[in-house]
């Protein structure tokens, strides 16, 4: 099978691979499409940790085609996508219900072959099956919804509360809708793509603004005179993380989900923190929540179609990866059968 494999940074590879055999209590699937996640670039790039040589791809859904000994719970043709951490089940975190710390996880697509690739393999218990009114490009979007959720769920939304988000790629977007669900008033968005912001409207934001040219903390303090309630960082910069402690209201929160480079620094005033009472949440893949992303998507409470912008082969992963850099992209999806 033809697969794309990251060797080192800035050195991705198309090769050909043997078809990988379940062992037990594994499934084999045919990969149907795989997201392309902002840390696959950043593995691309070298400032995320891997284990390479890694076919990359955590965000997938596709048919069991085949199941090792041991497995009951699917069957051939069943439609699935998957949970790609793979905790130990016995260190100190897993025991006490934190199983996205373990200090031996295994993630497909950082550290095990993910689906990048026609076929891939995953554990029987990380798998969940798709409702029938999903499409495998919908399941592919189960886990980056997860992780939201997981993210919501640690900001504790308030009903009527402003939230604003910076930036407007697919996690944003995904978060906008999810503090919709969750009961958030205003939401105003900070994108600087056009195309982003356009979506972020159709997809509900009371307001896009882009930063470039109009003042945000103006627009946020017409709607919300003291400040946001919650601001939320997606864009994985640190200046937009120093910009949400600007724009958060006393009491408020700021929840940190976009993955900055771990060389990024910024400066905090601790007095600010204490006078005012300010948290900062970080909120890290997703604990737990599979179940719940599958049924907002199937319910159409997150809505993921819009999002799709590009569908390519893995022959032309690179072209992903410049792509995403570009933030030309939402969501591209991989296709292994192109």
């Amino acid at each position: 099978m033809k697969a794309a494999i990251f060797y080192q940074p800035f050195d991705a590879r198309i090769e050909e691979r043997l078809q990988p055999q379940p062992g037990p209590g594994q499934l084999l699937v045919e990969v149907g499409v795989c997201g392309v996640c902002g840390t696959d670039r950043h593995i691309y790039e070298g400032s995320y940790p891997a284990r390479l040589p890694v076919v990359p791809g955590h965000e997938f859904a596709g048919v069991v085609v085949e199941t090792g000994p041991g497995v009951e719970r699917f069957k051939i043709g069943d439609r699935v996508t998957v949970d790609p951490n793979i905790p130990c089940g016995m260190c100190h975190f897993c025991r006490s219900g934190r199983p996205h710390f373990c200090v031996e996880n295994q993630t497909i697509g950082q550290h095990l072959d993910g689906a990048y690739a026609p076929f891939t393999l995953a554990p029987v218990e990380n798998a969940y099956l798709l409702p029938e009114v999903m499409t495998l490009e919908q399941g592919a979007m189960t886990e980056p919804v997860a992780c939201g959720v997981h993210g919501i769920d640690r900001a504790q939304v308030h009903p009527g509360a402003t939230v604003v988000v910076l930036g407007a790629g697919p996690v944003g977007l995904i978060l906008m809708q999810l503090a919709r669900a969750a009961g958030a008033g205003k939401i105003i968005v900070s994108e600087p793509k056009d195309m982003r912001r356009s979506l972020a409207l159709e997809l509900g934001a009371d307001y896009a603004i882009d930063p470039r040219a109009d003042s945000l903390p103006d627009l946020v303090r017409r709607h919300a005179p003291y400040g946001a309630e919650l601001v939320i960082e997606a864009a994985g910069v640190a200046e937009t993380t120093r910009q949400a402690l600007e724009l958060v209201q006393p009491t408020g929160t700021v929840l940190v989900f976009g993955a900055a480079d771990p060389k990024d620094e910024i400066r905090i005033h601790p007095y600010n923190l204490y006078r005012y009472e300010l948290s900062i949440i970080g909120t890290f893949v997703l604990p737990y929540t599979m179940d719940r992303s599958l049924k907002l998507i199937a319910s159409g409470r997150v809505k993921v179609d819009p999002l799709f912008s590009h569908r390519l082969p893995v022959e032309q992963t690179v072209k992903a990866m410049d792509l995403m850099a570009s933030g030309e992209a939402v969501k591209i999806l991989m296709d292994p059968r192109m």
